[in-house]
């Protein structure tokens, strides 16, 4: 599900591909199988098309669609009530990038979900507290590397901070800091 411009022609701000084994193919929110599993690229992406919510004017639009009700499938509005996010990739240093996840996450379960970001900023991290969204200061590379590891696979995940490795993540949300924690409650792995 990718998140698309007013230039995009529809009535709705968003296009839903279902990927077929092959290659992807696009979908009508009514034919789509929701026993897969749901990759949400609400600011738009590269492929299978080019499709980006992109300018301040592309913002504006997608967050007021967004509070009408037309920039999520009426699936996903009722899927999303009490599941978590895992956010990967996405910084949230901009004003716009937050009041979107705001939205995105309205009805979400507790904790929130999960944000990897290496580096968090002072405007990430009240954010996320805010949200319930736990921030854990890793990266996309440490999330695979760990994942291989779990599965049996030669590749080590990285010791960062503390001496904490990924099988000791997250923390409960709300959870008192602790062993690997620091003043912010944000885990260091």
């Amino acid at each position: 599900m990718r998140g698309t411009a007013r230039v995009g022609g529809t009535d709705y701000r968003f296009r839903i591909h279902q990927y077929g084994g092959t290659g992807y193919r696009e979908v009508n929110q009514t034919a789509v199988d929701t026993s897969l599993p749901v990759l949400f690229k609400p600011m738009g992406s590269p492929r299978p098309d080019p499709v980006y919510i992109a300018s301040d004017a592309d913002y504006v639009d997608y967050i007021t669609e967004l509070m009408r009700g037309f920039a999520i499938p009426d699936f996903l509005k009722r899927y999303r009530r009490s599941r978590r996010y895992l956010f990967l990739g996405l910084r949230l240093l901009r004003d716009t990038e937050r009041m979107v996840m705001a939205d995105m996450v309205y009805g979400a379960g507790i904790p929130t979900g999960y944000a990897l970001i290496p580096e968090p900023t002072g405007k990430e991290l009240p954010f996320c507290r805010n949200k319930g969204i736990d921030v854990i200061k890793a990266n996309l590379d440490d999330l695979l590397a760990a994942t291989d590891h779990a599965q049996g696979g030669s590749r080590e995940p990285e010791l960062l901070g503390g001496g904490q490795q990924w099988g000791r993540w997250p923390r409960p949300h709300g959870a008192p800091a602790g062993e690997g924690l620091d003043a912010q409650g944000v885990r260091a792995v």
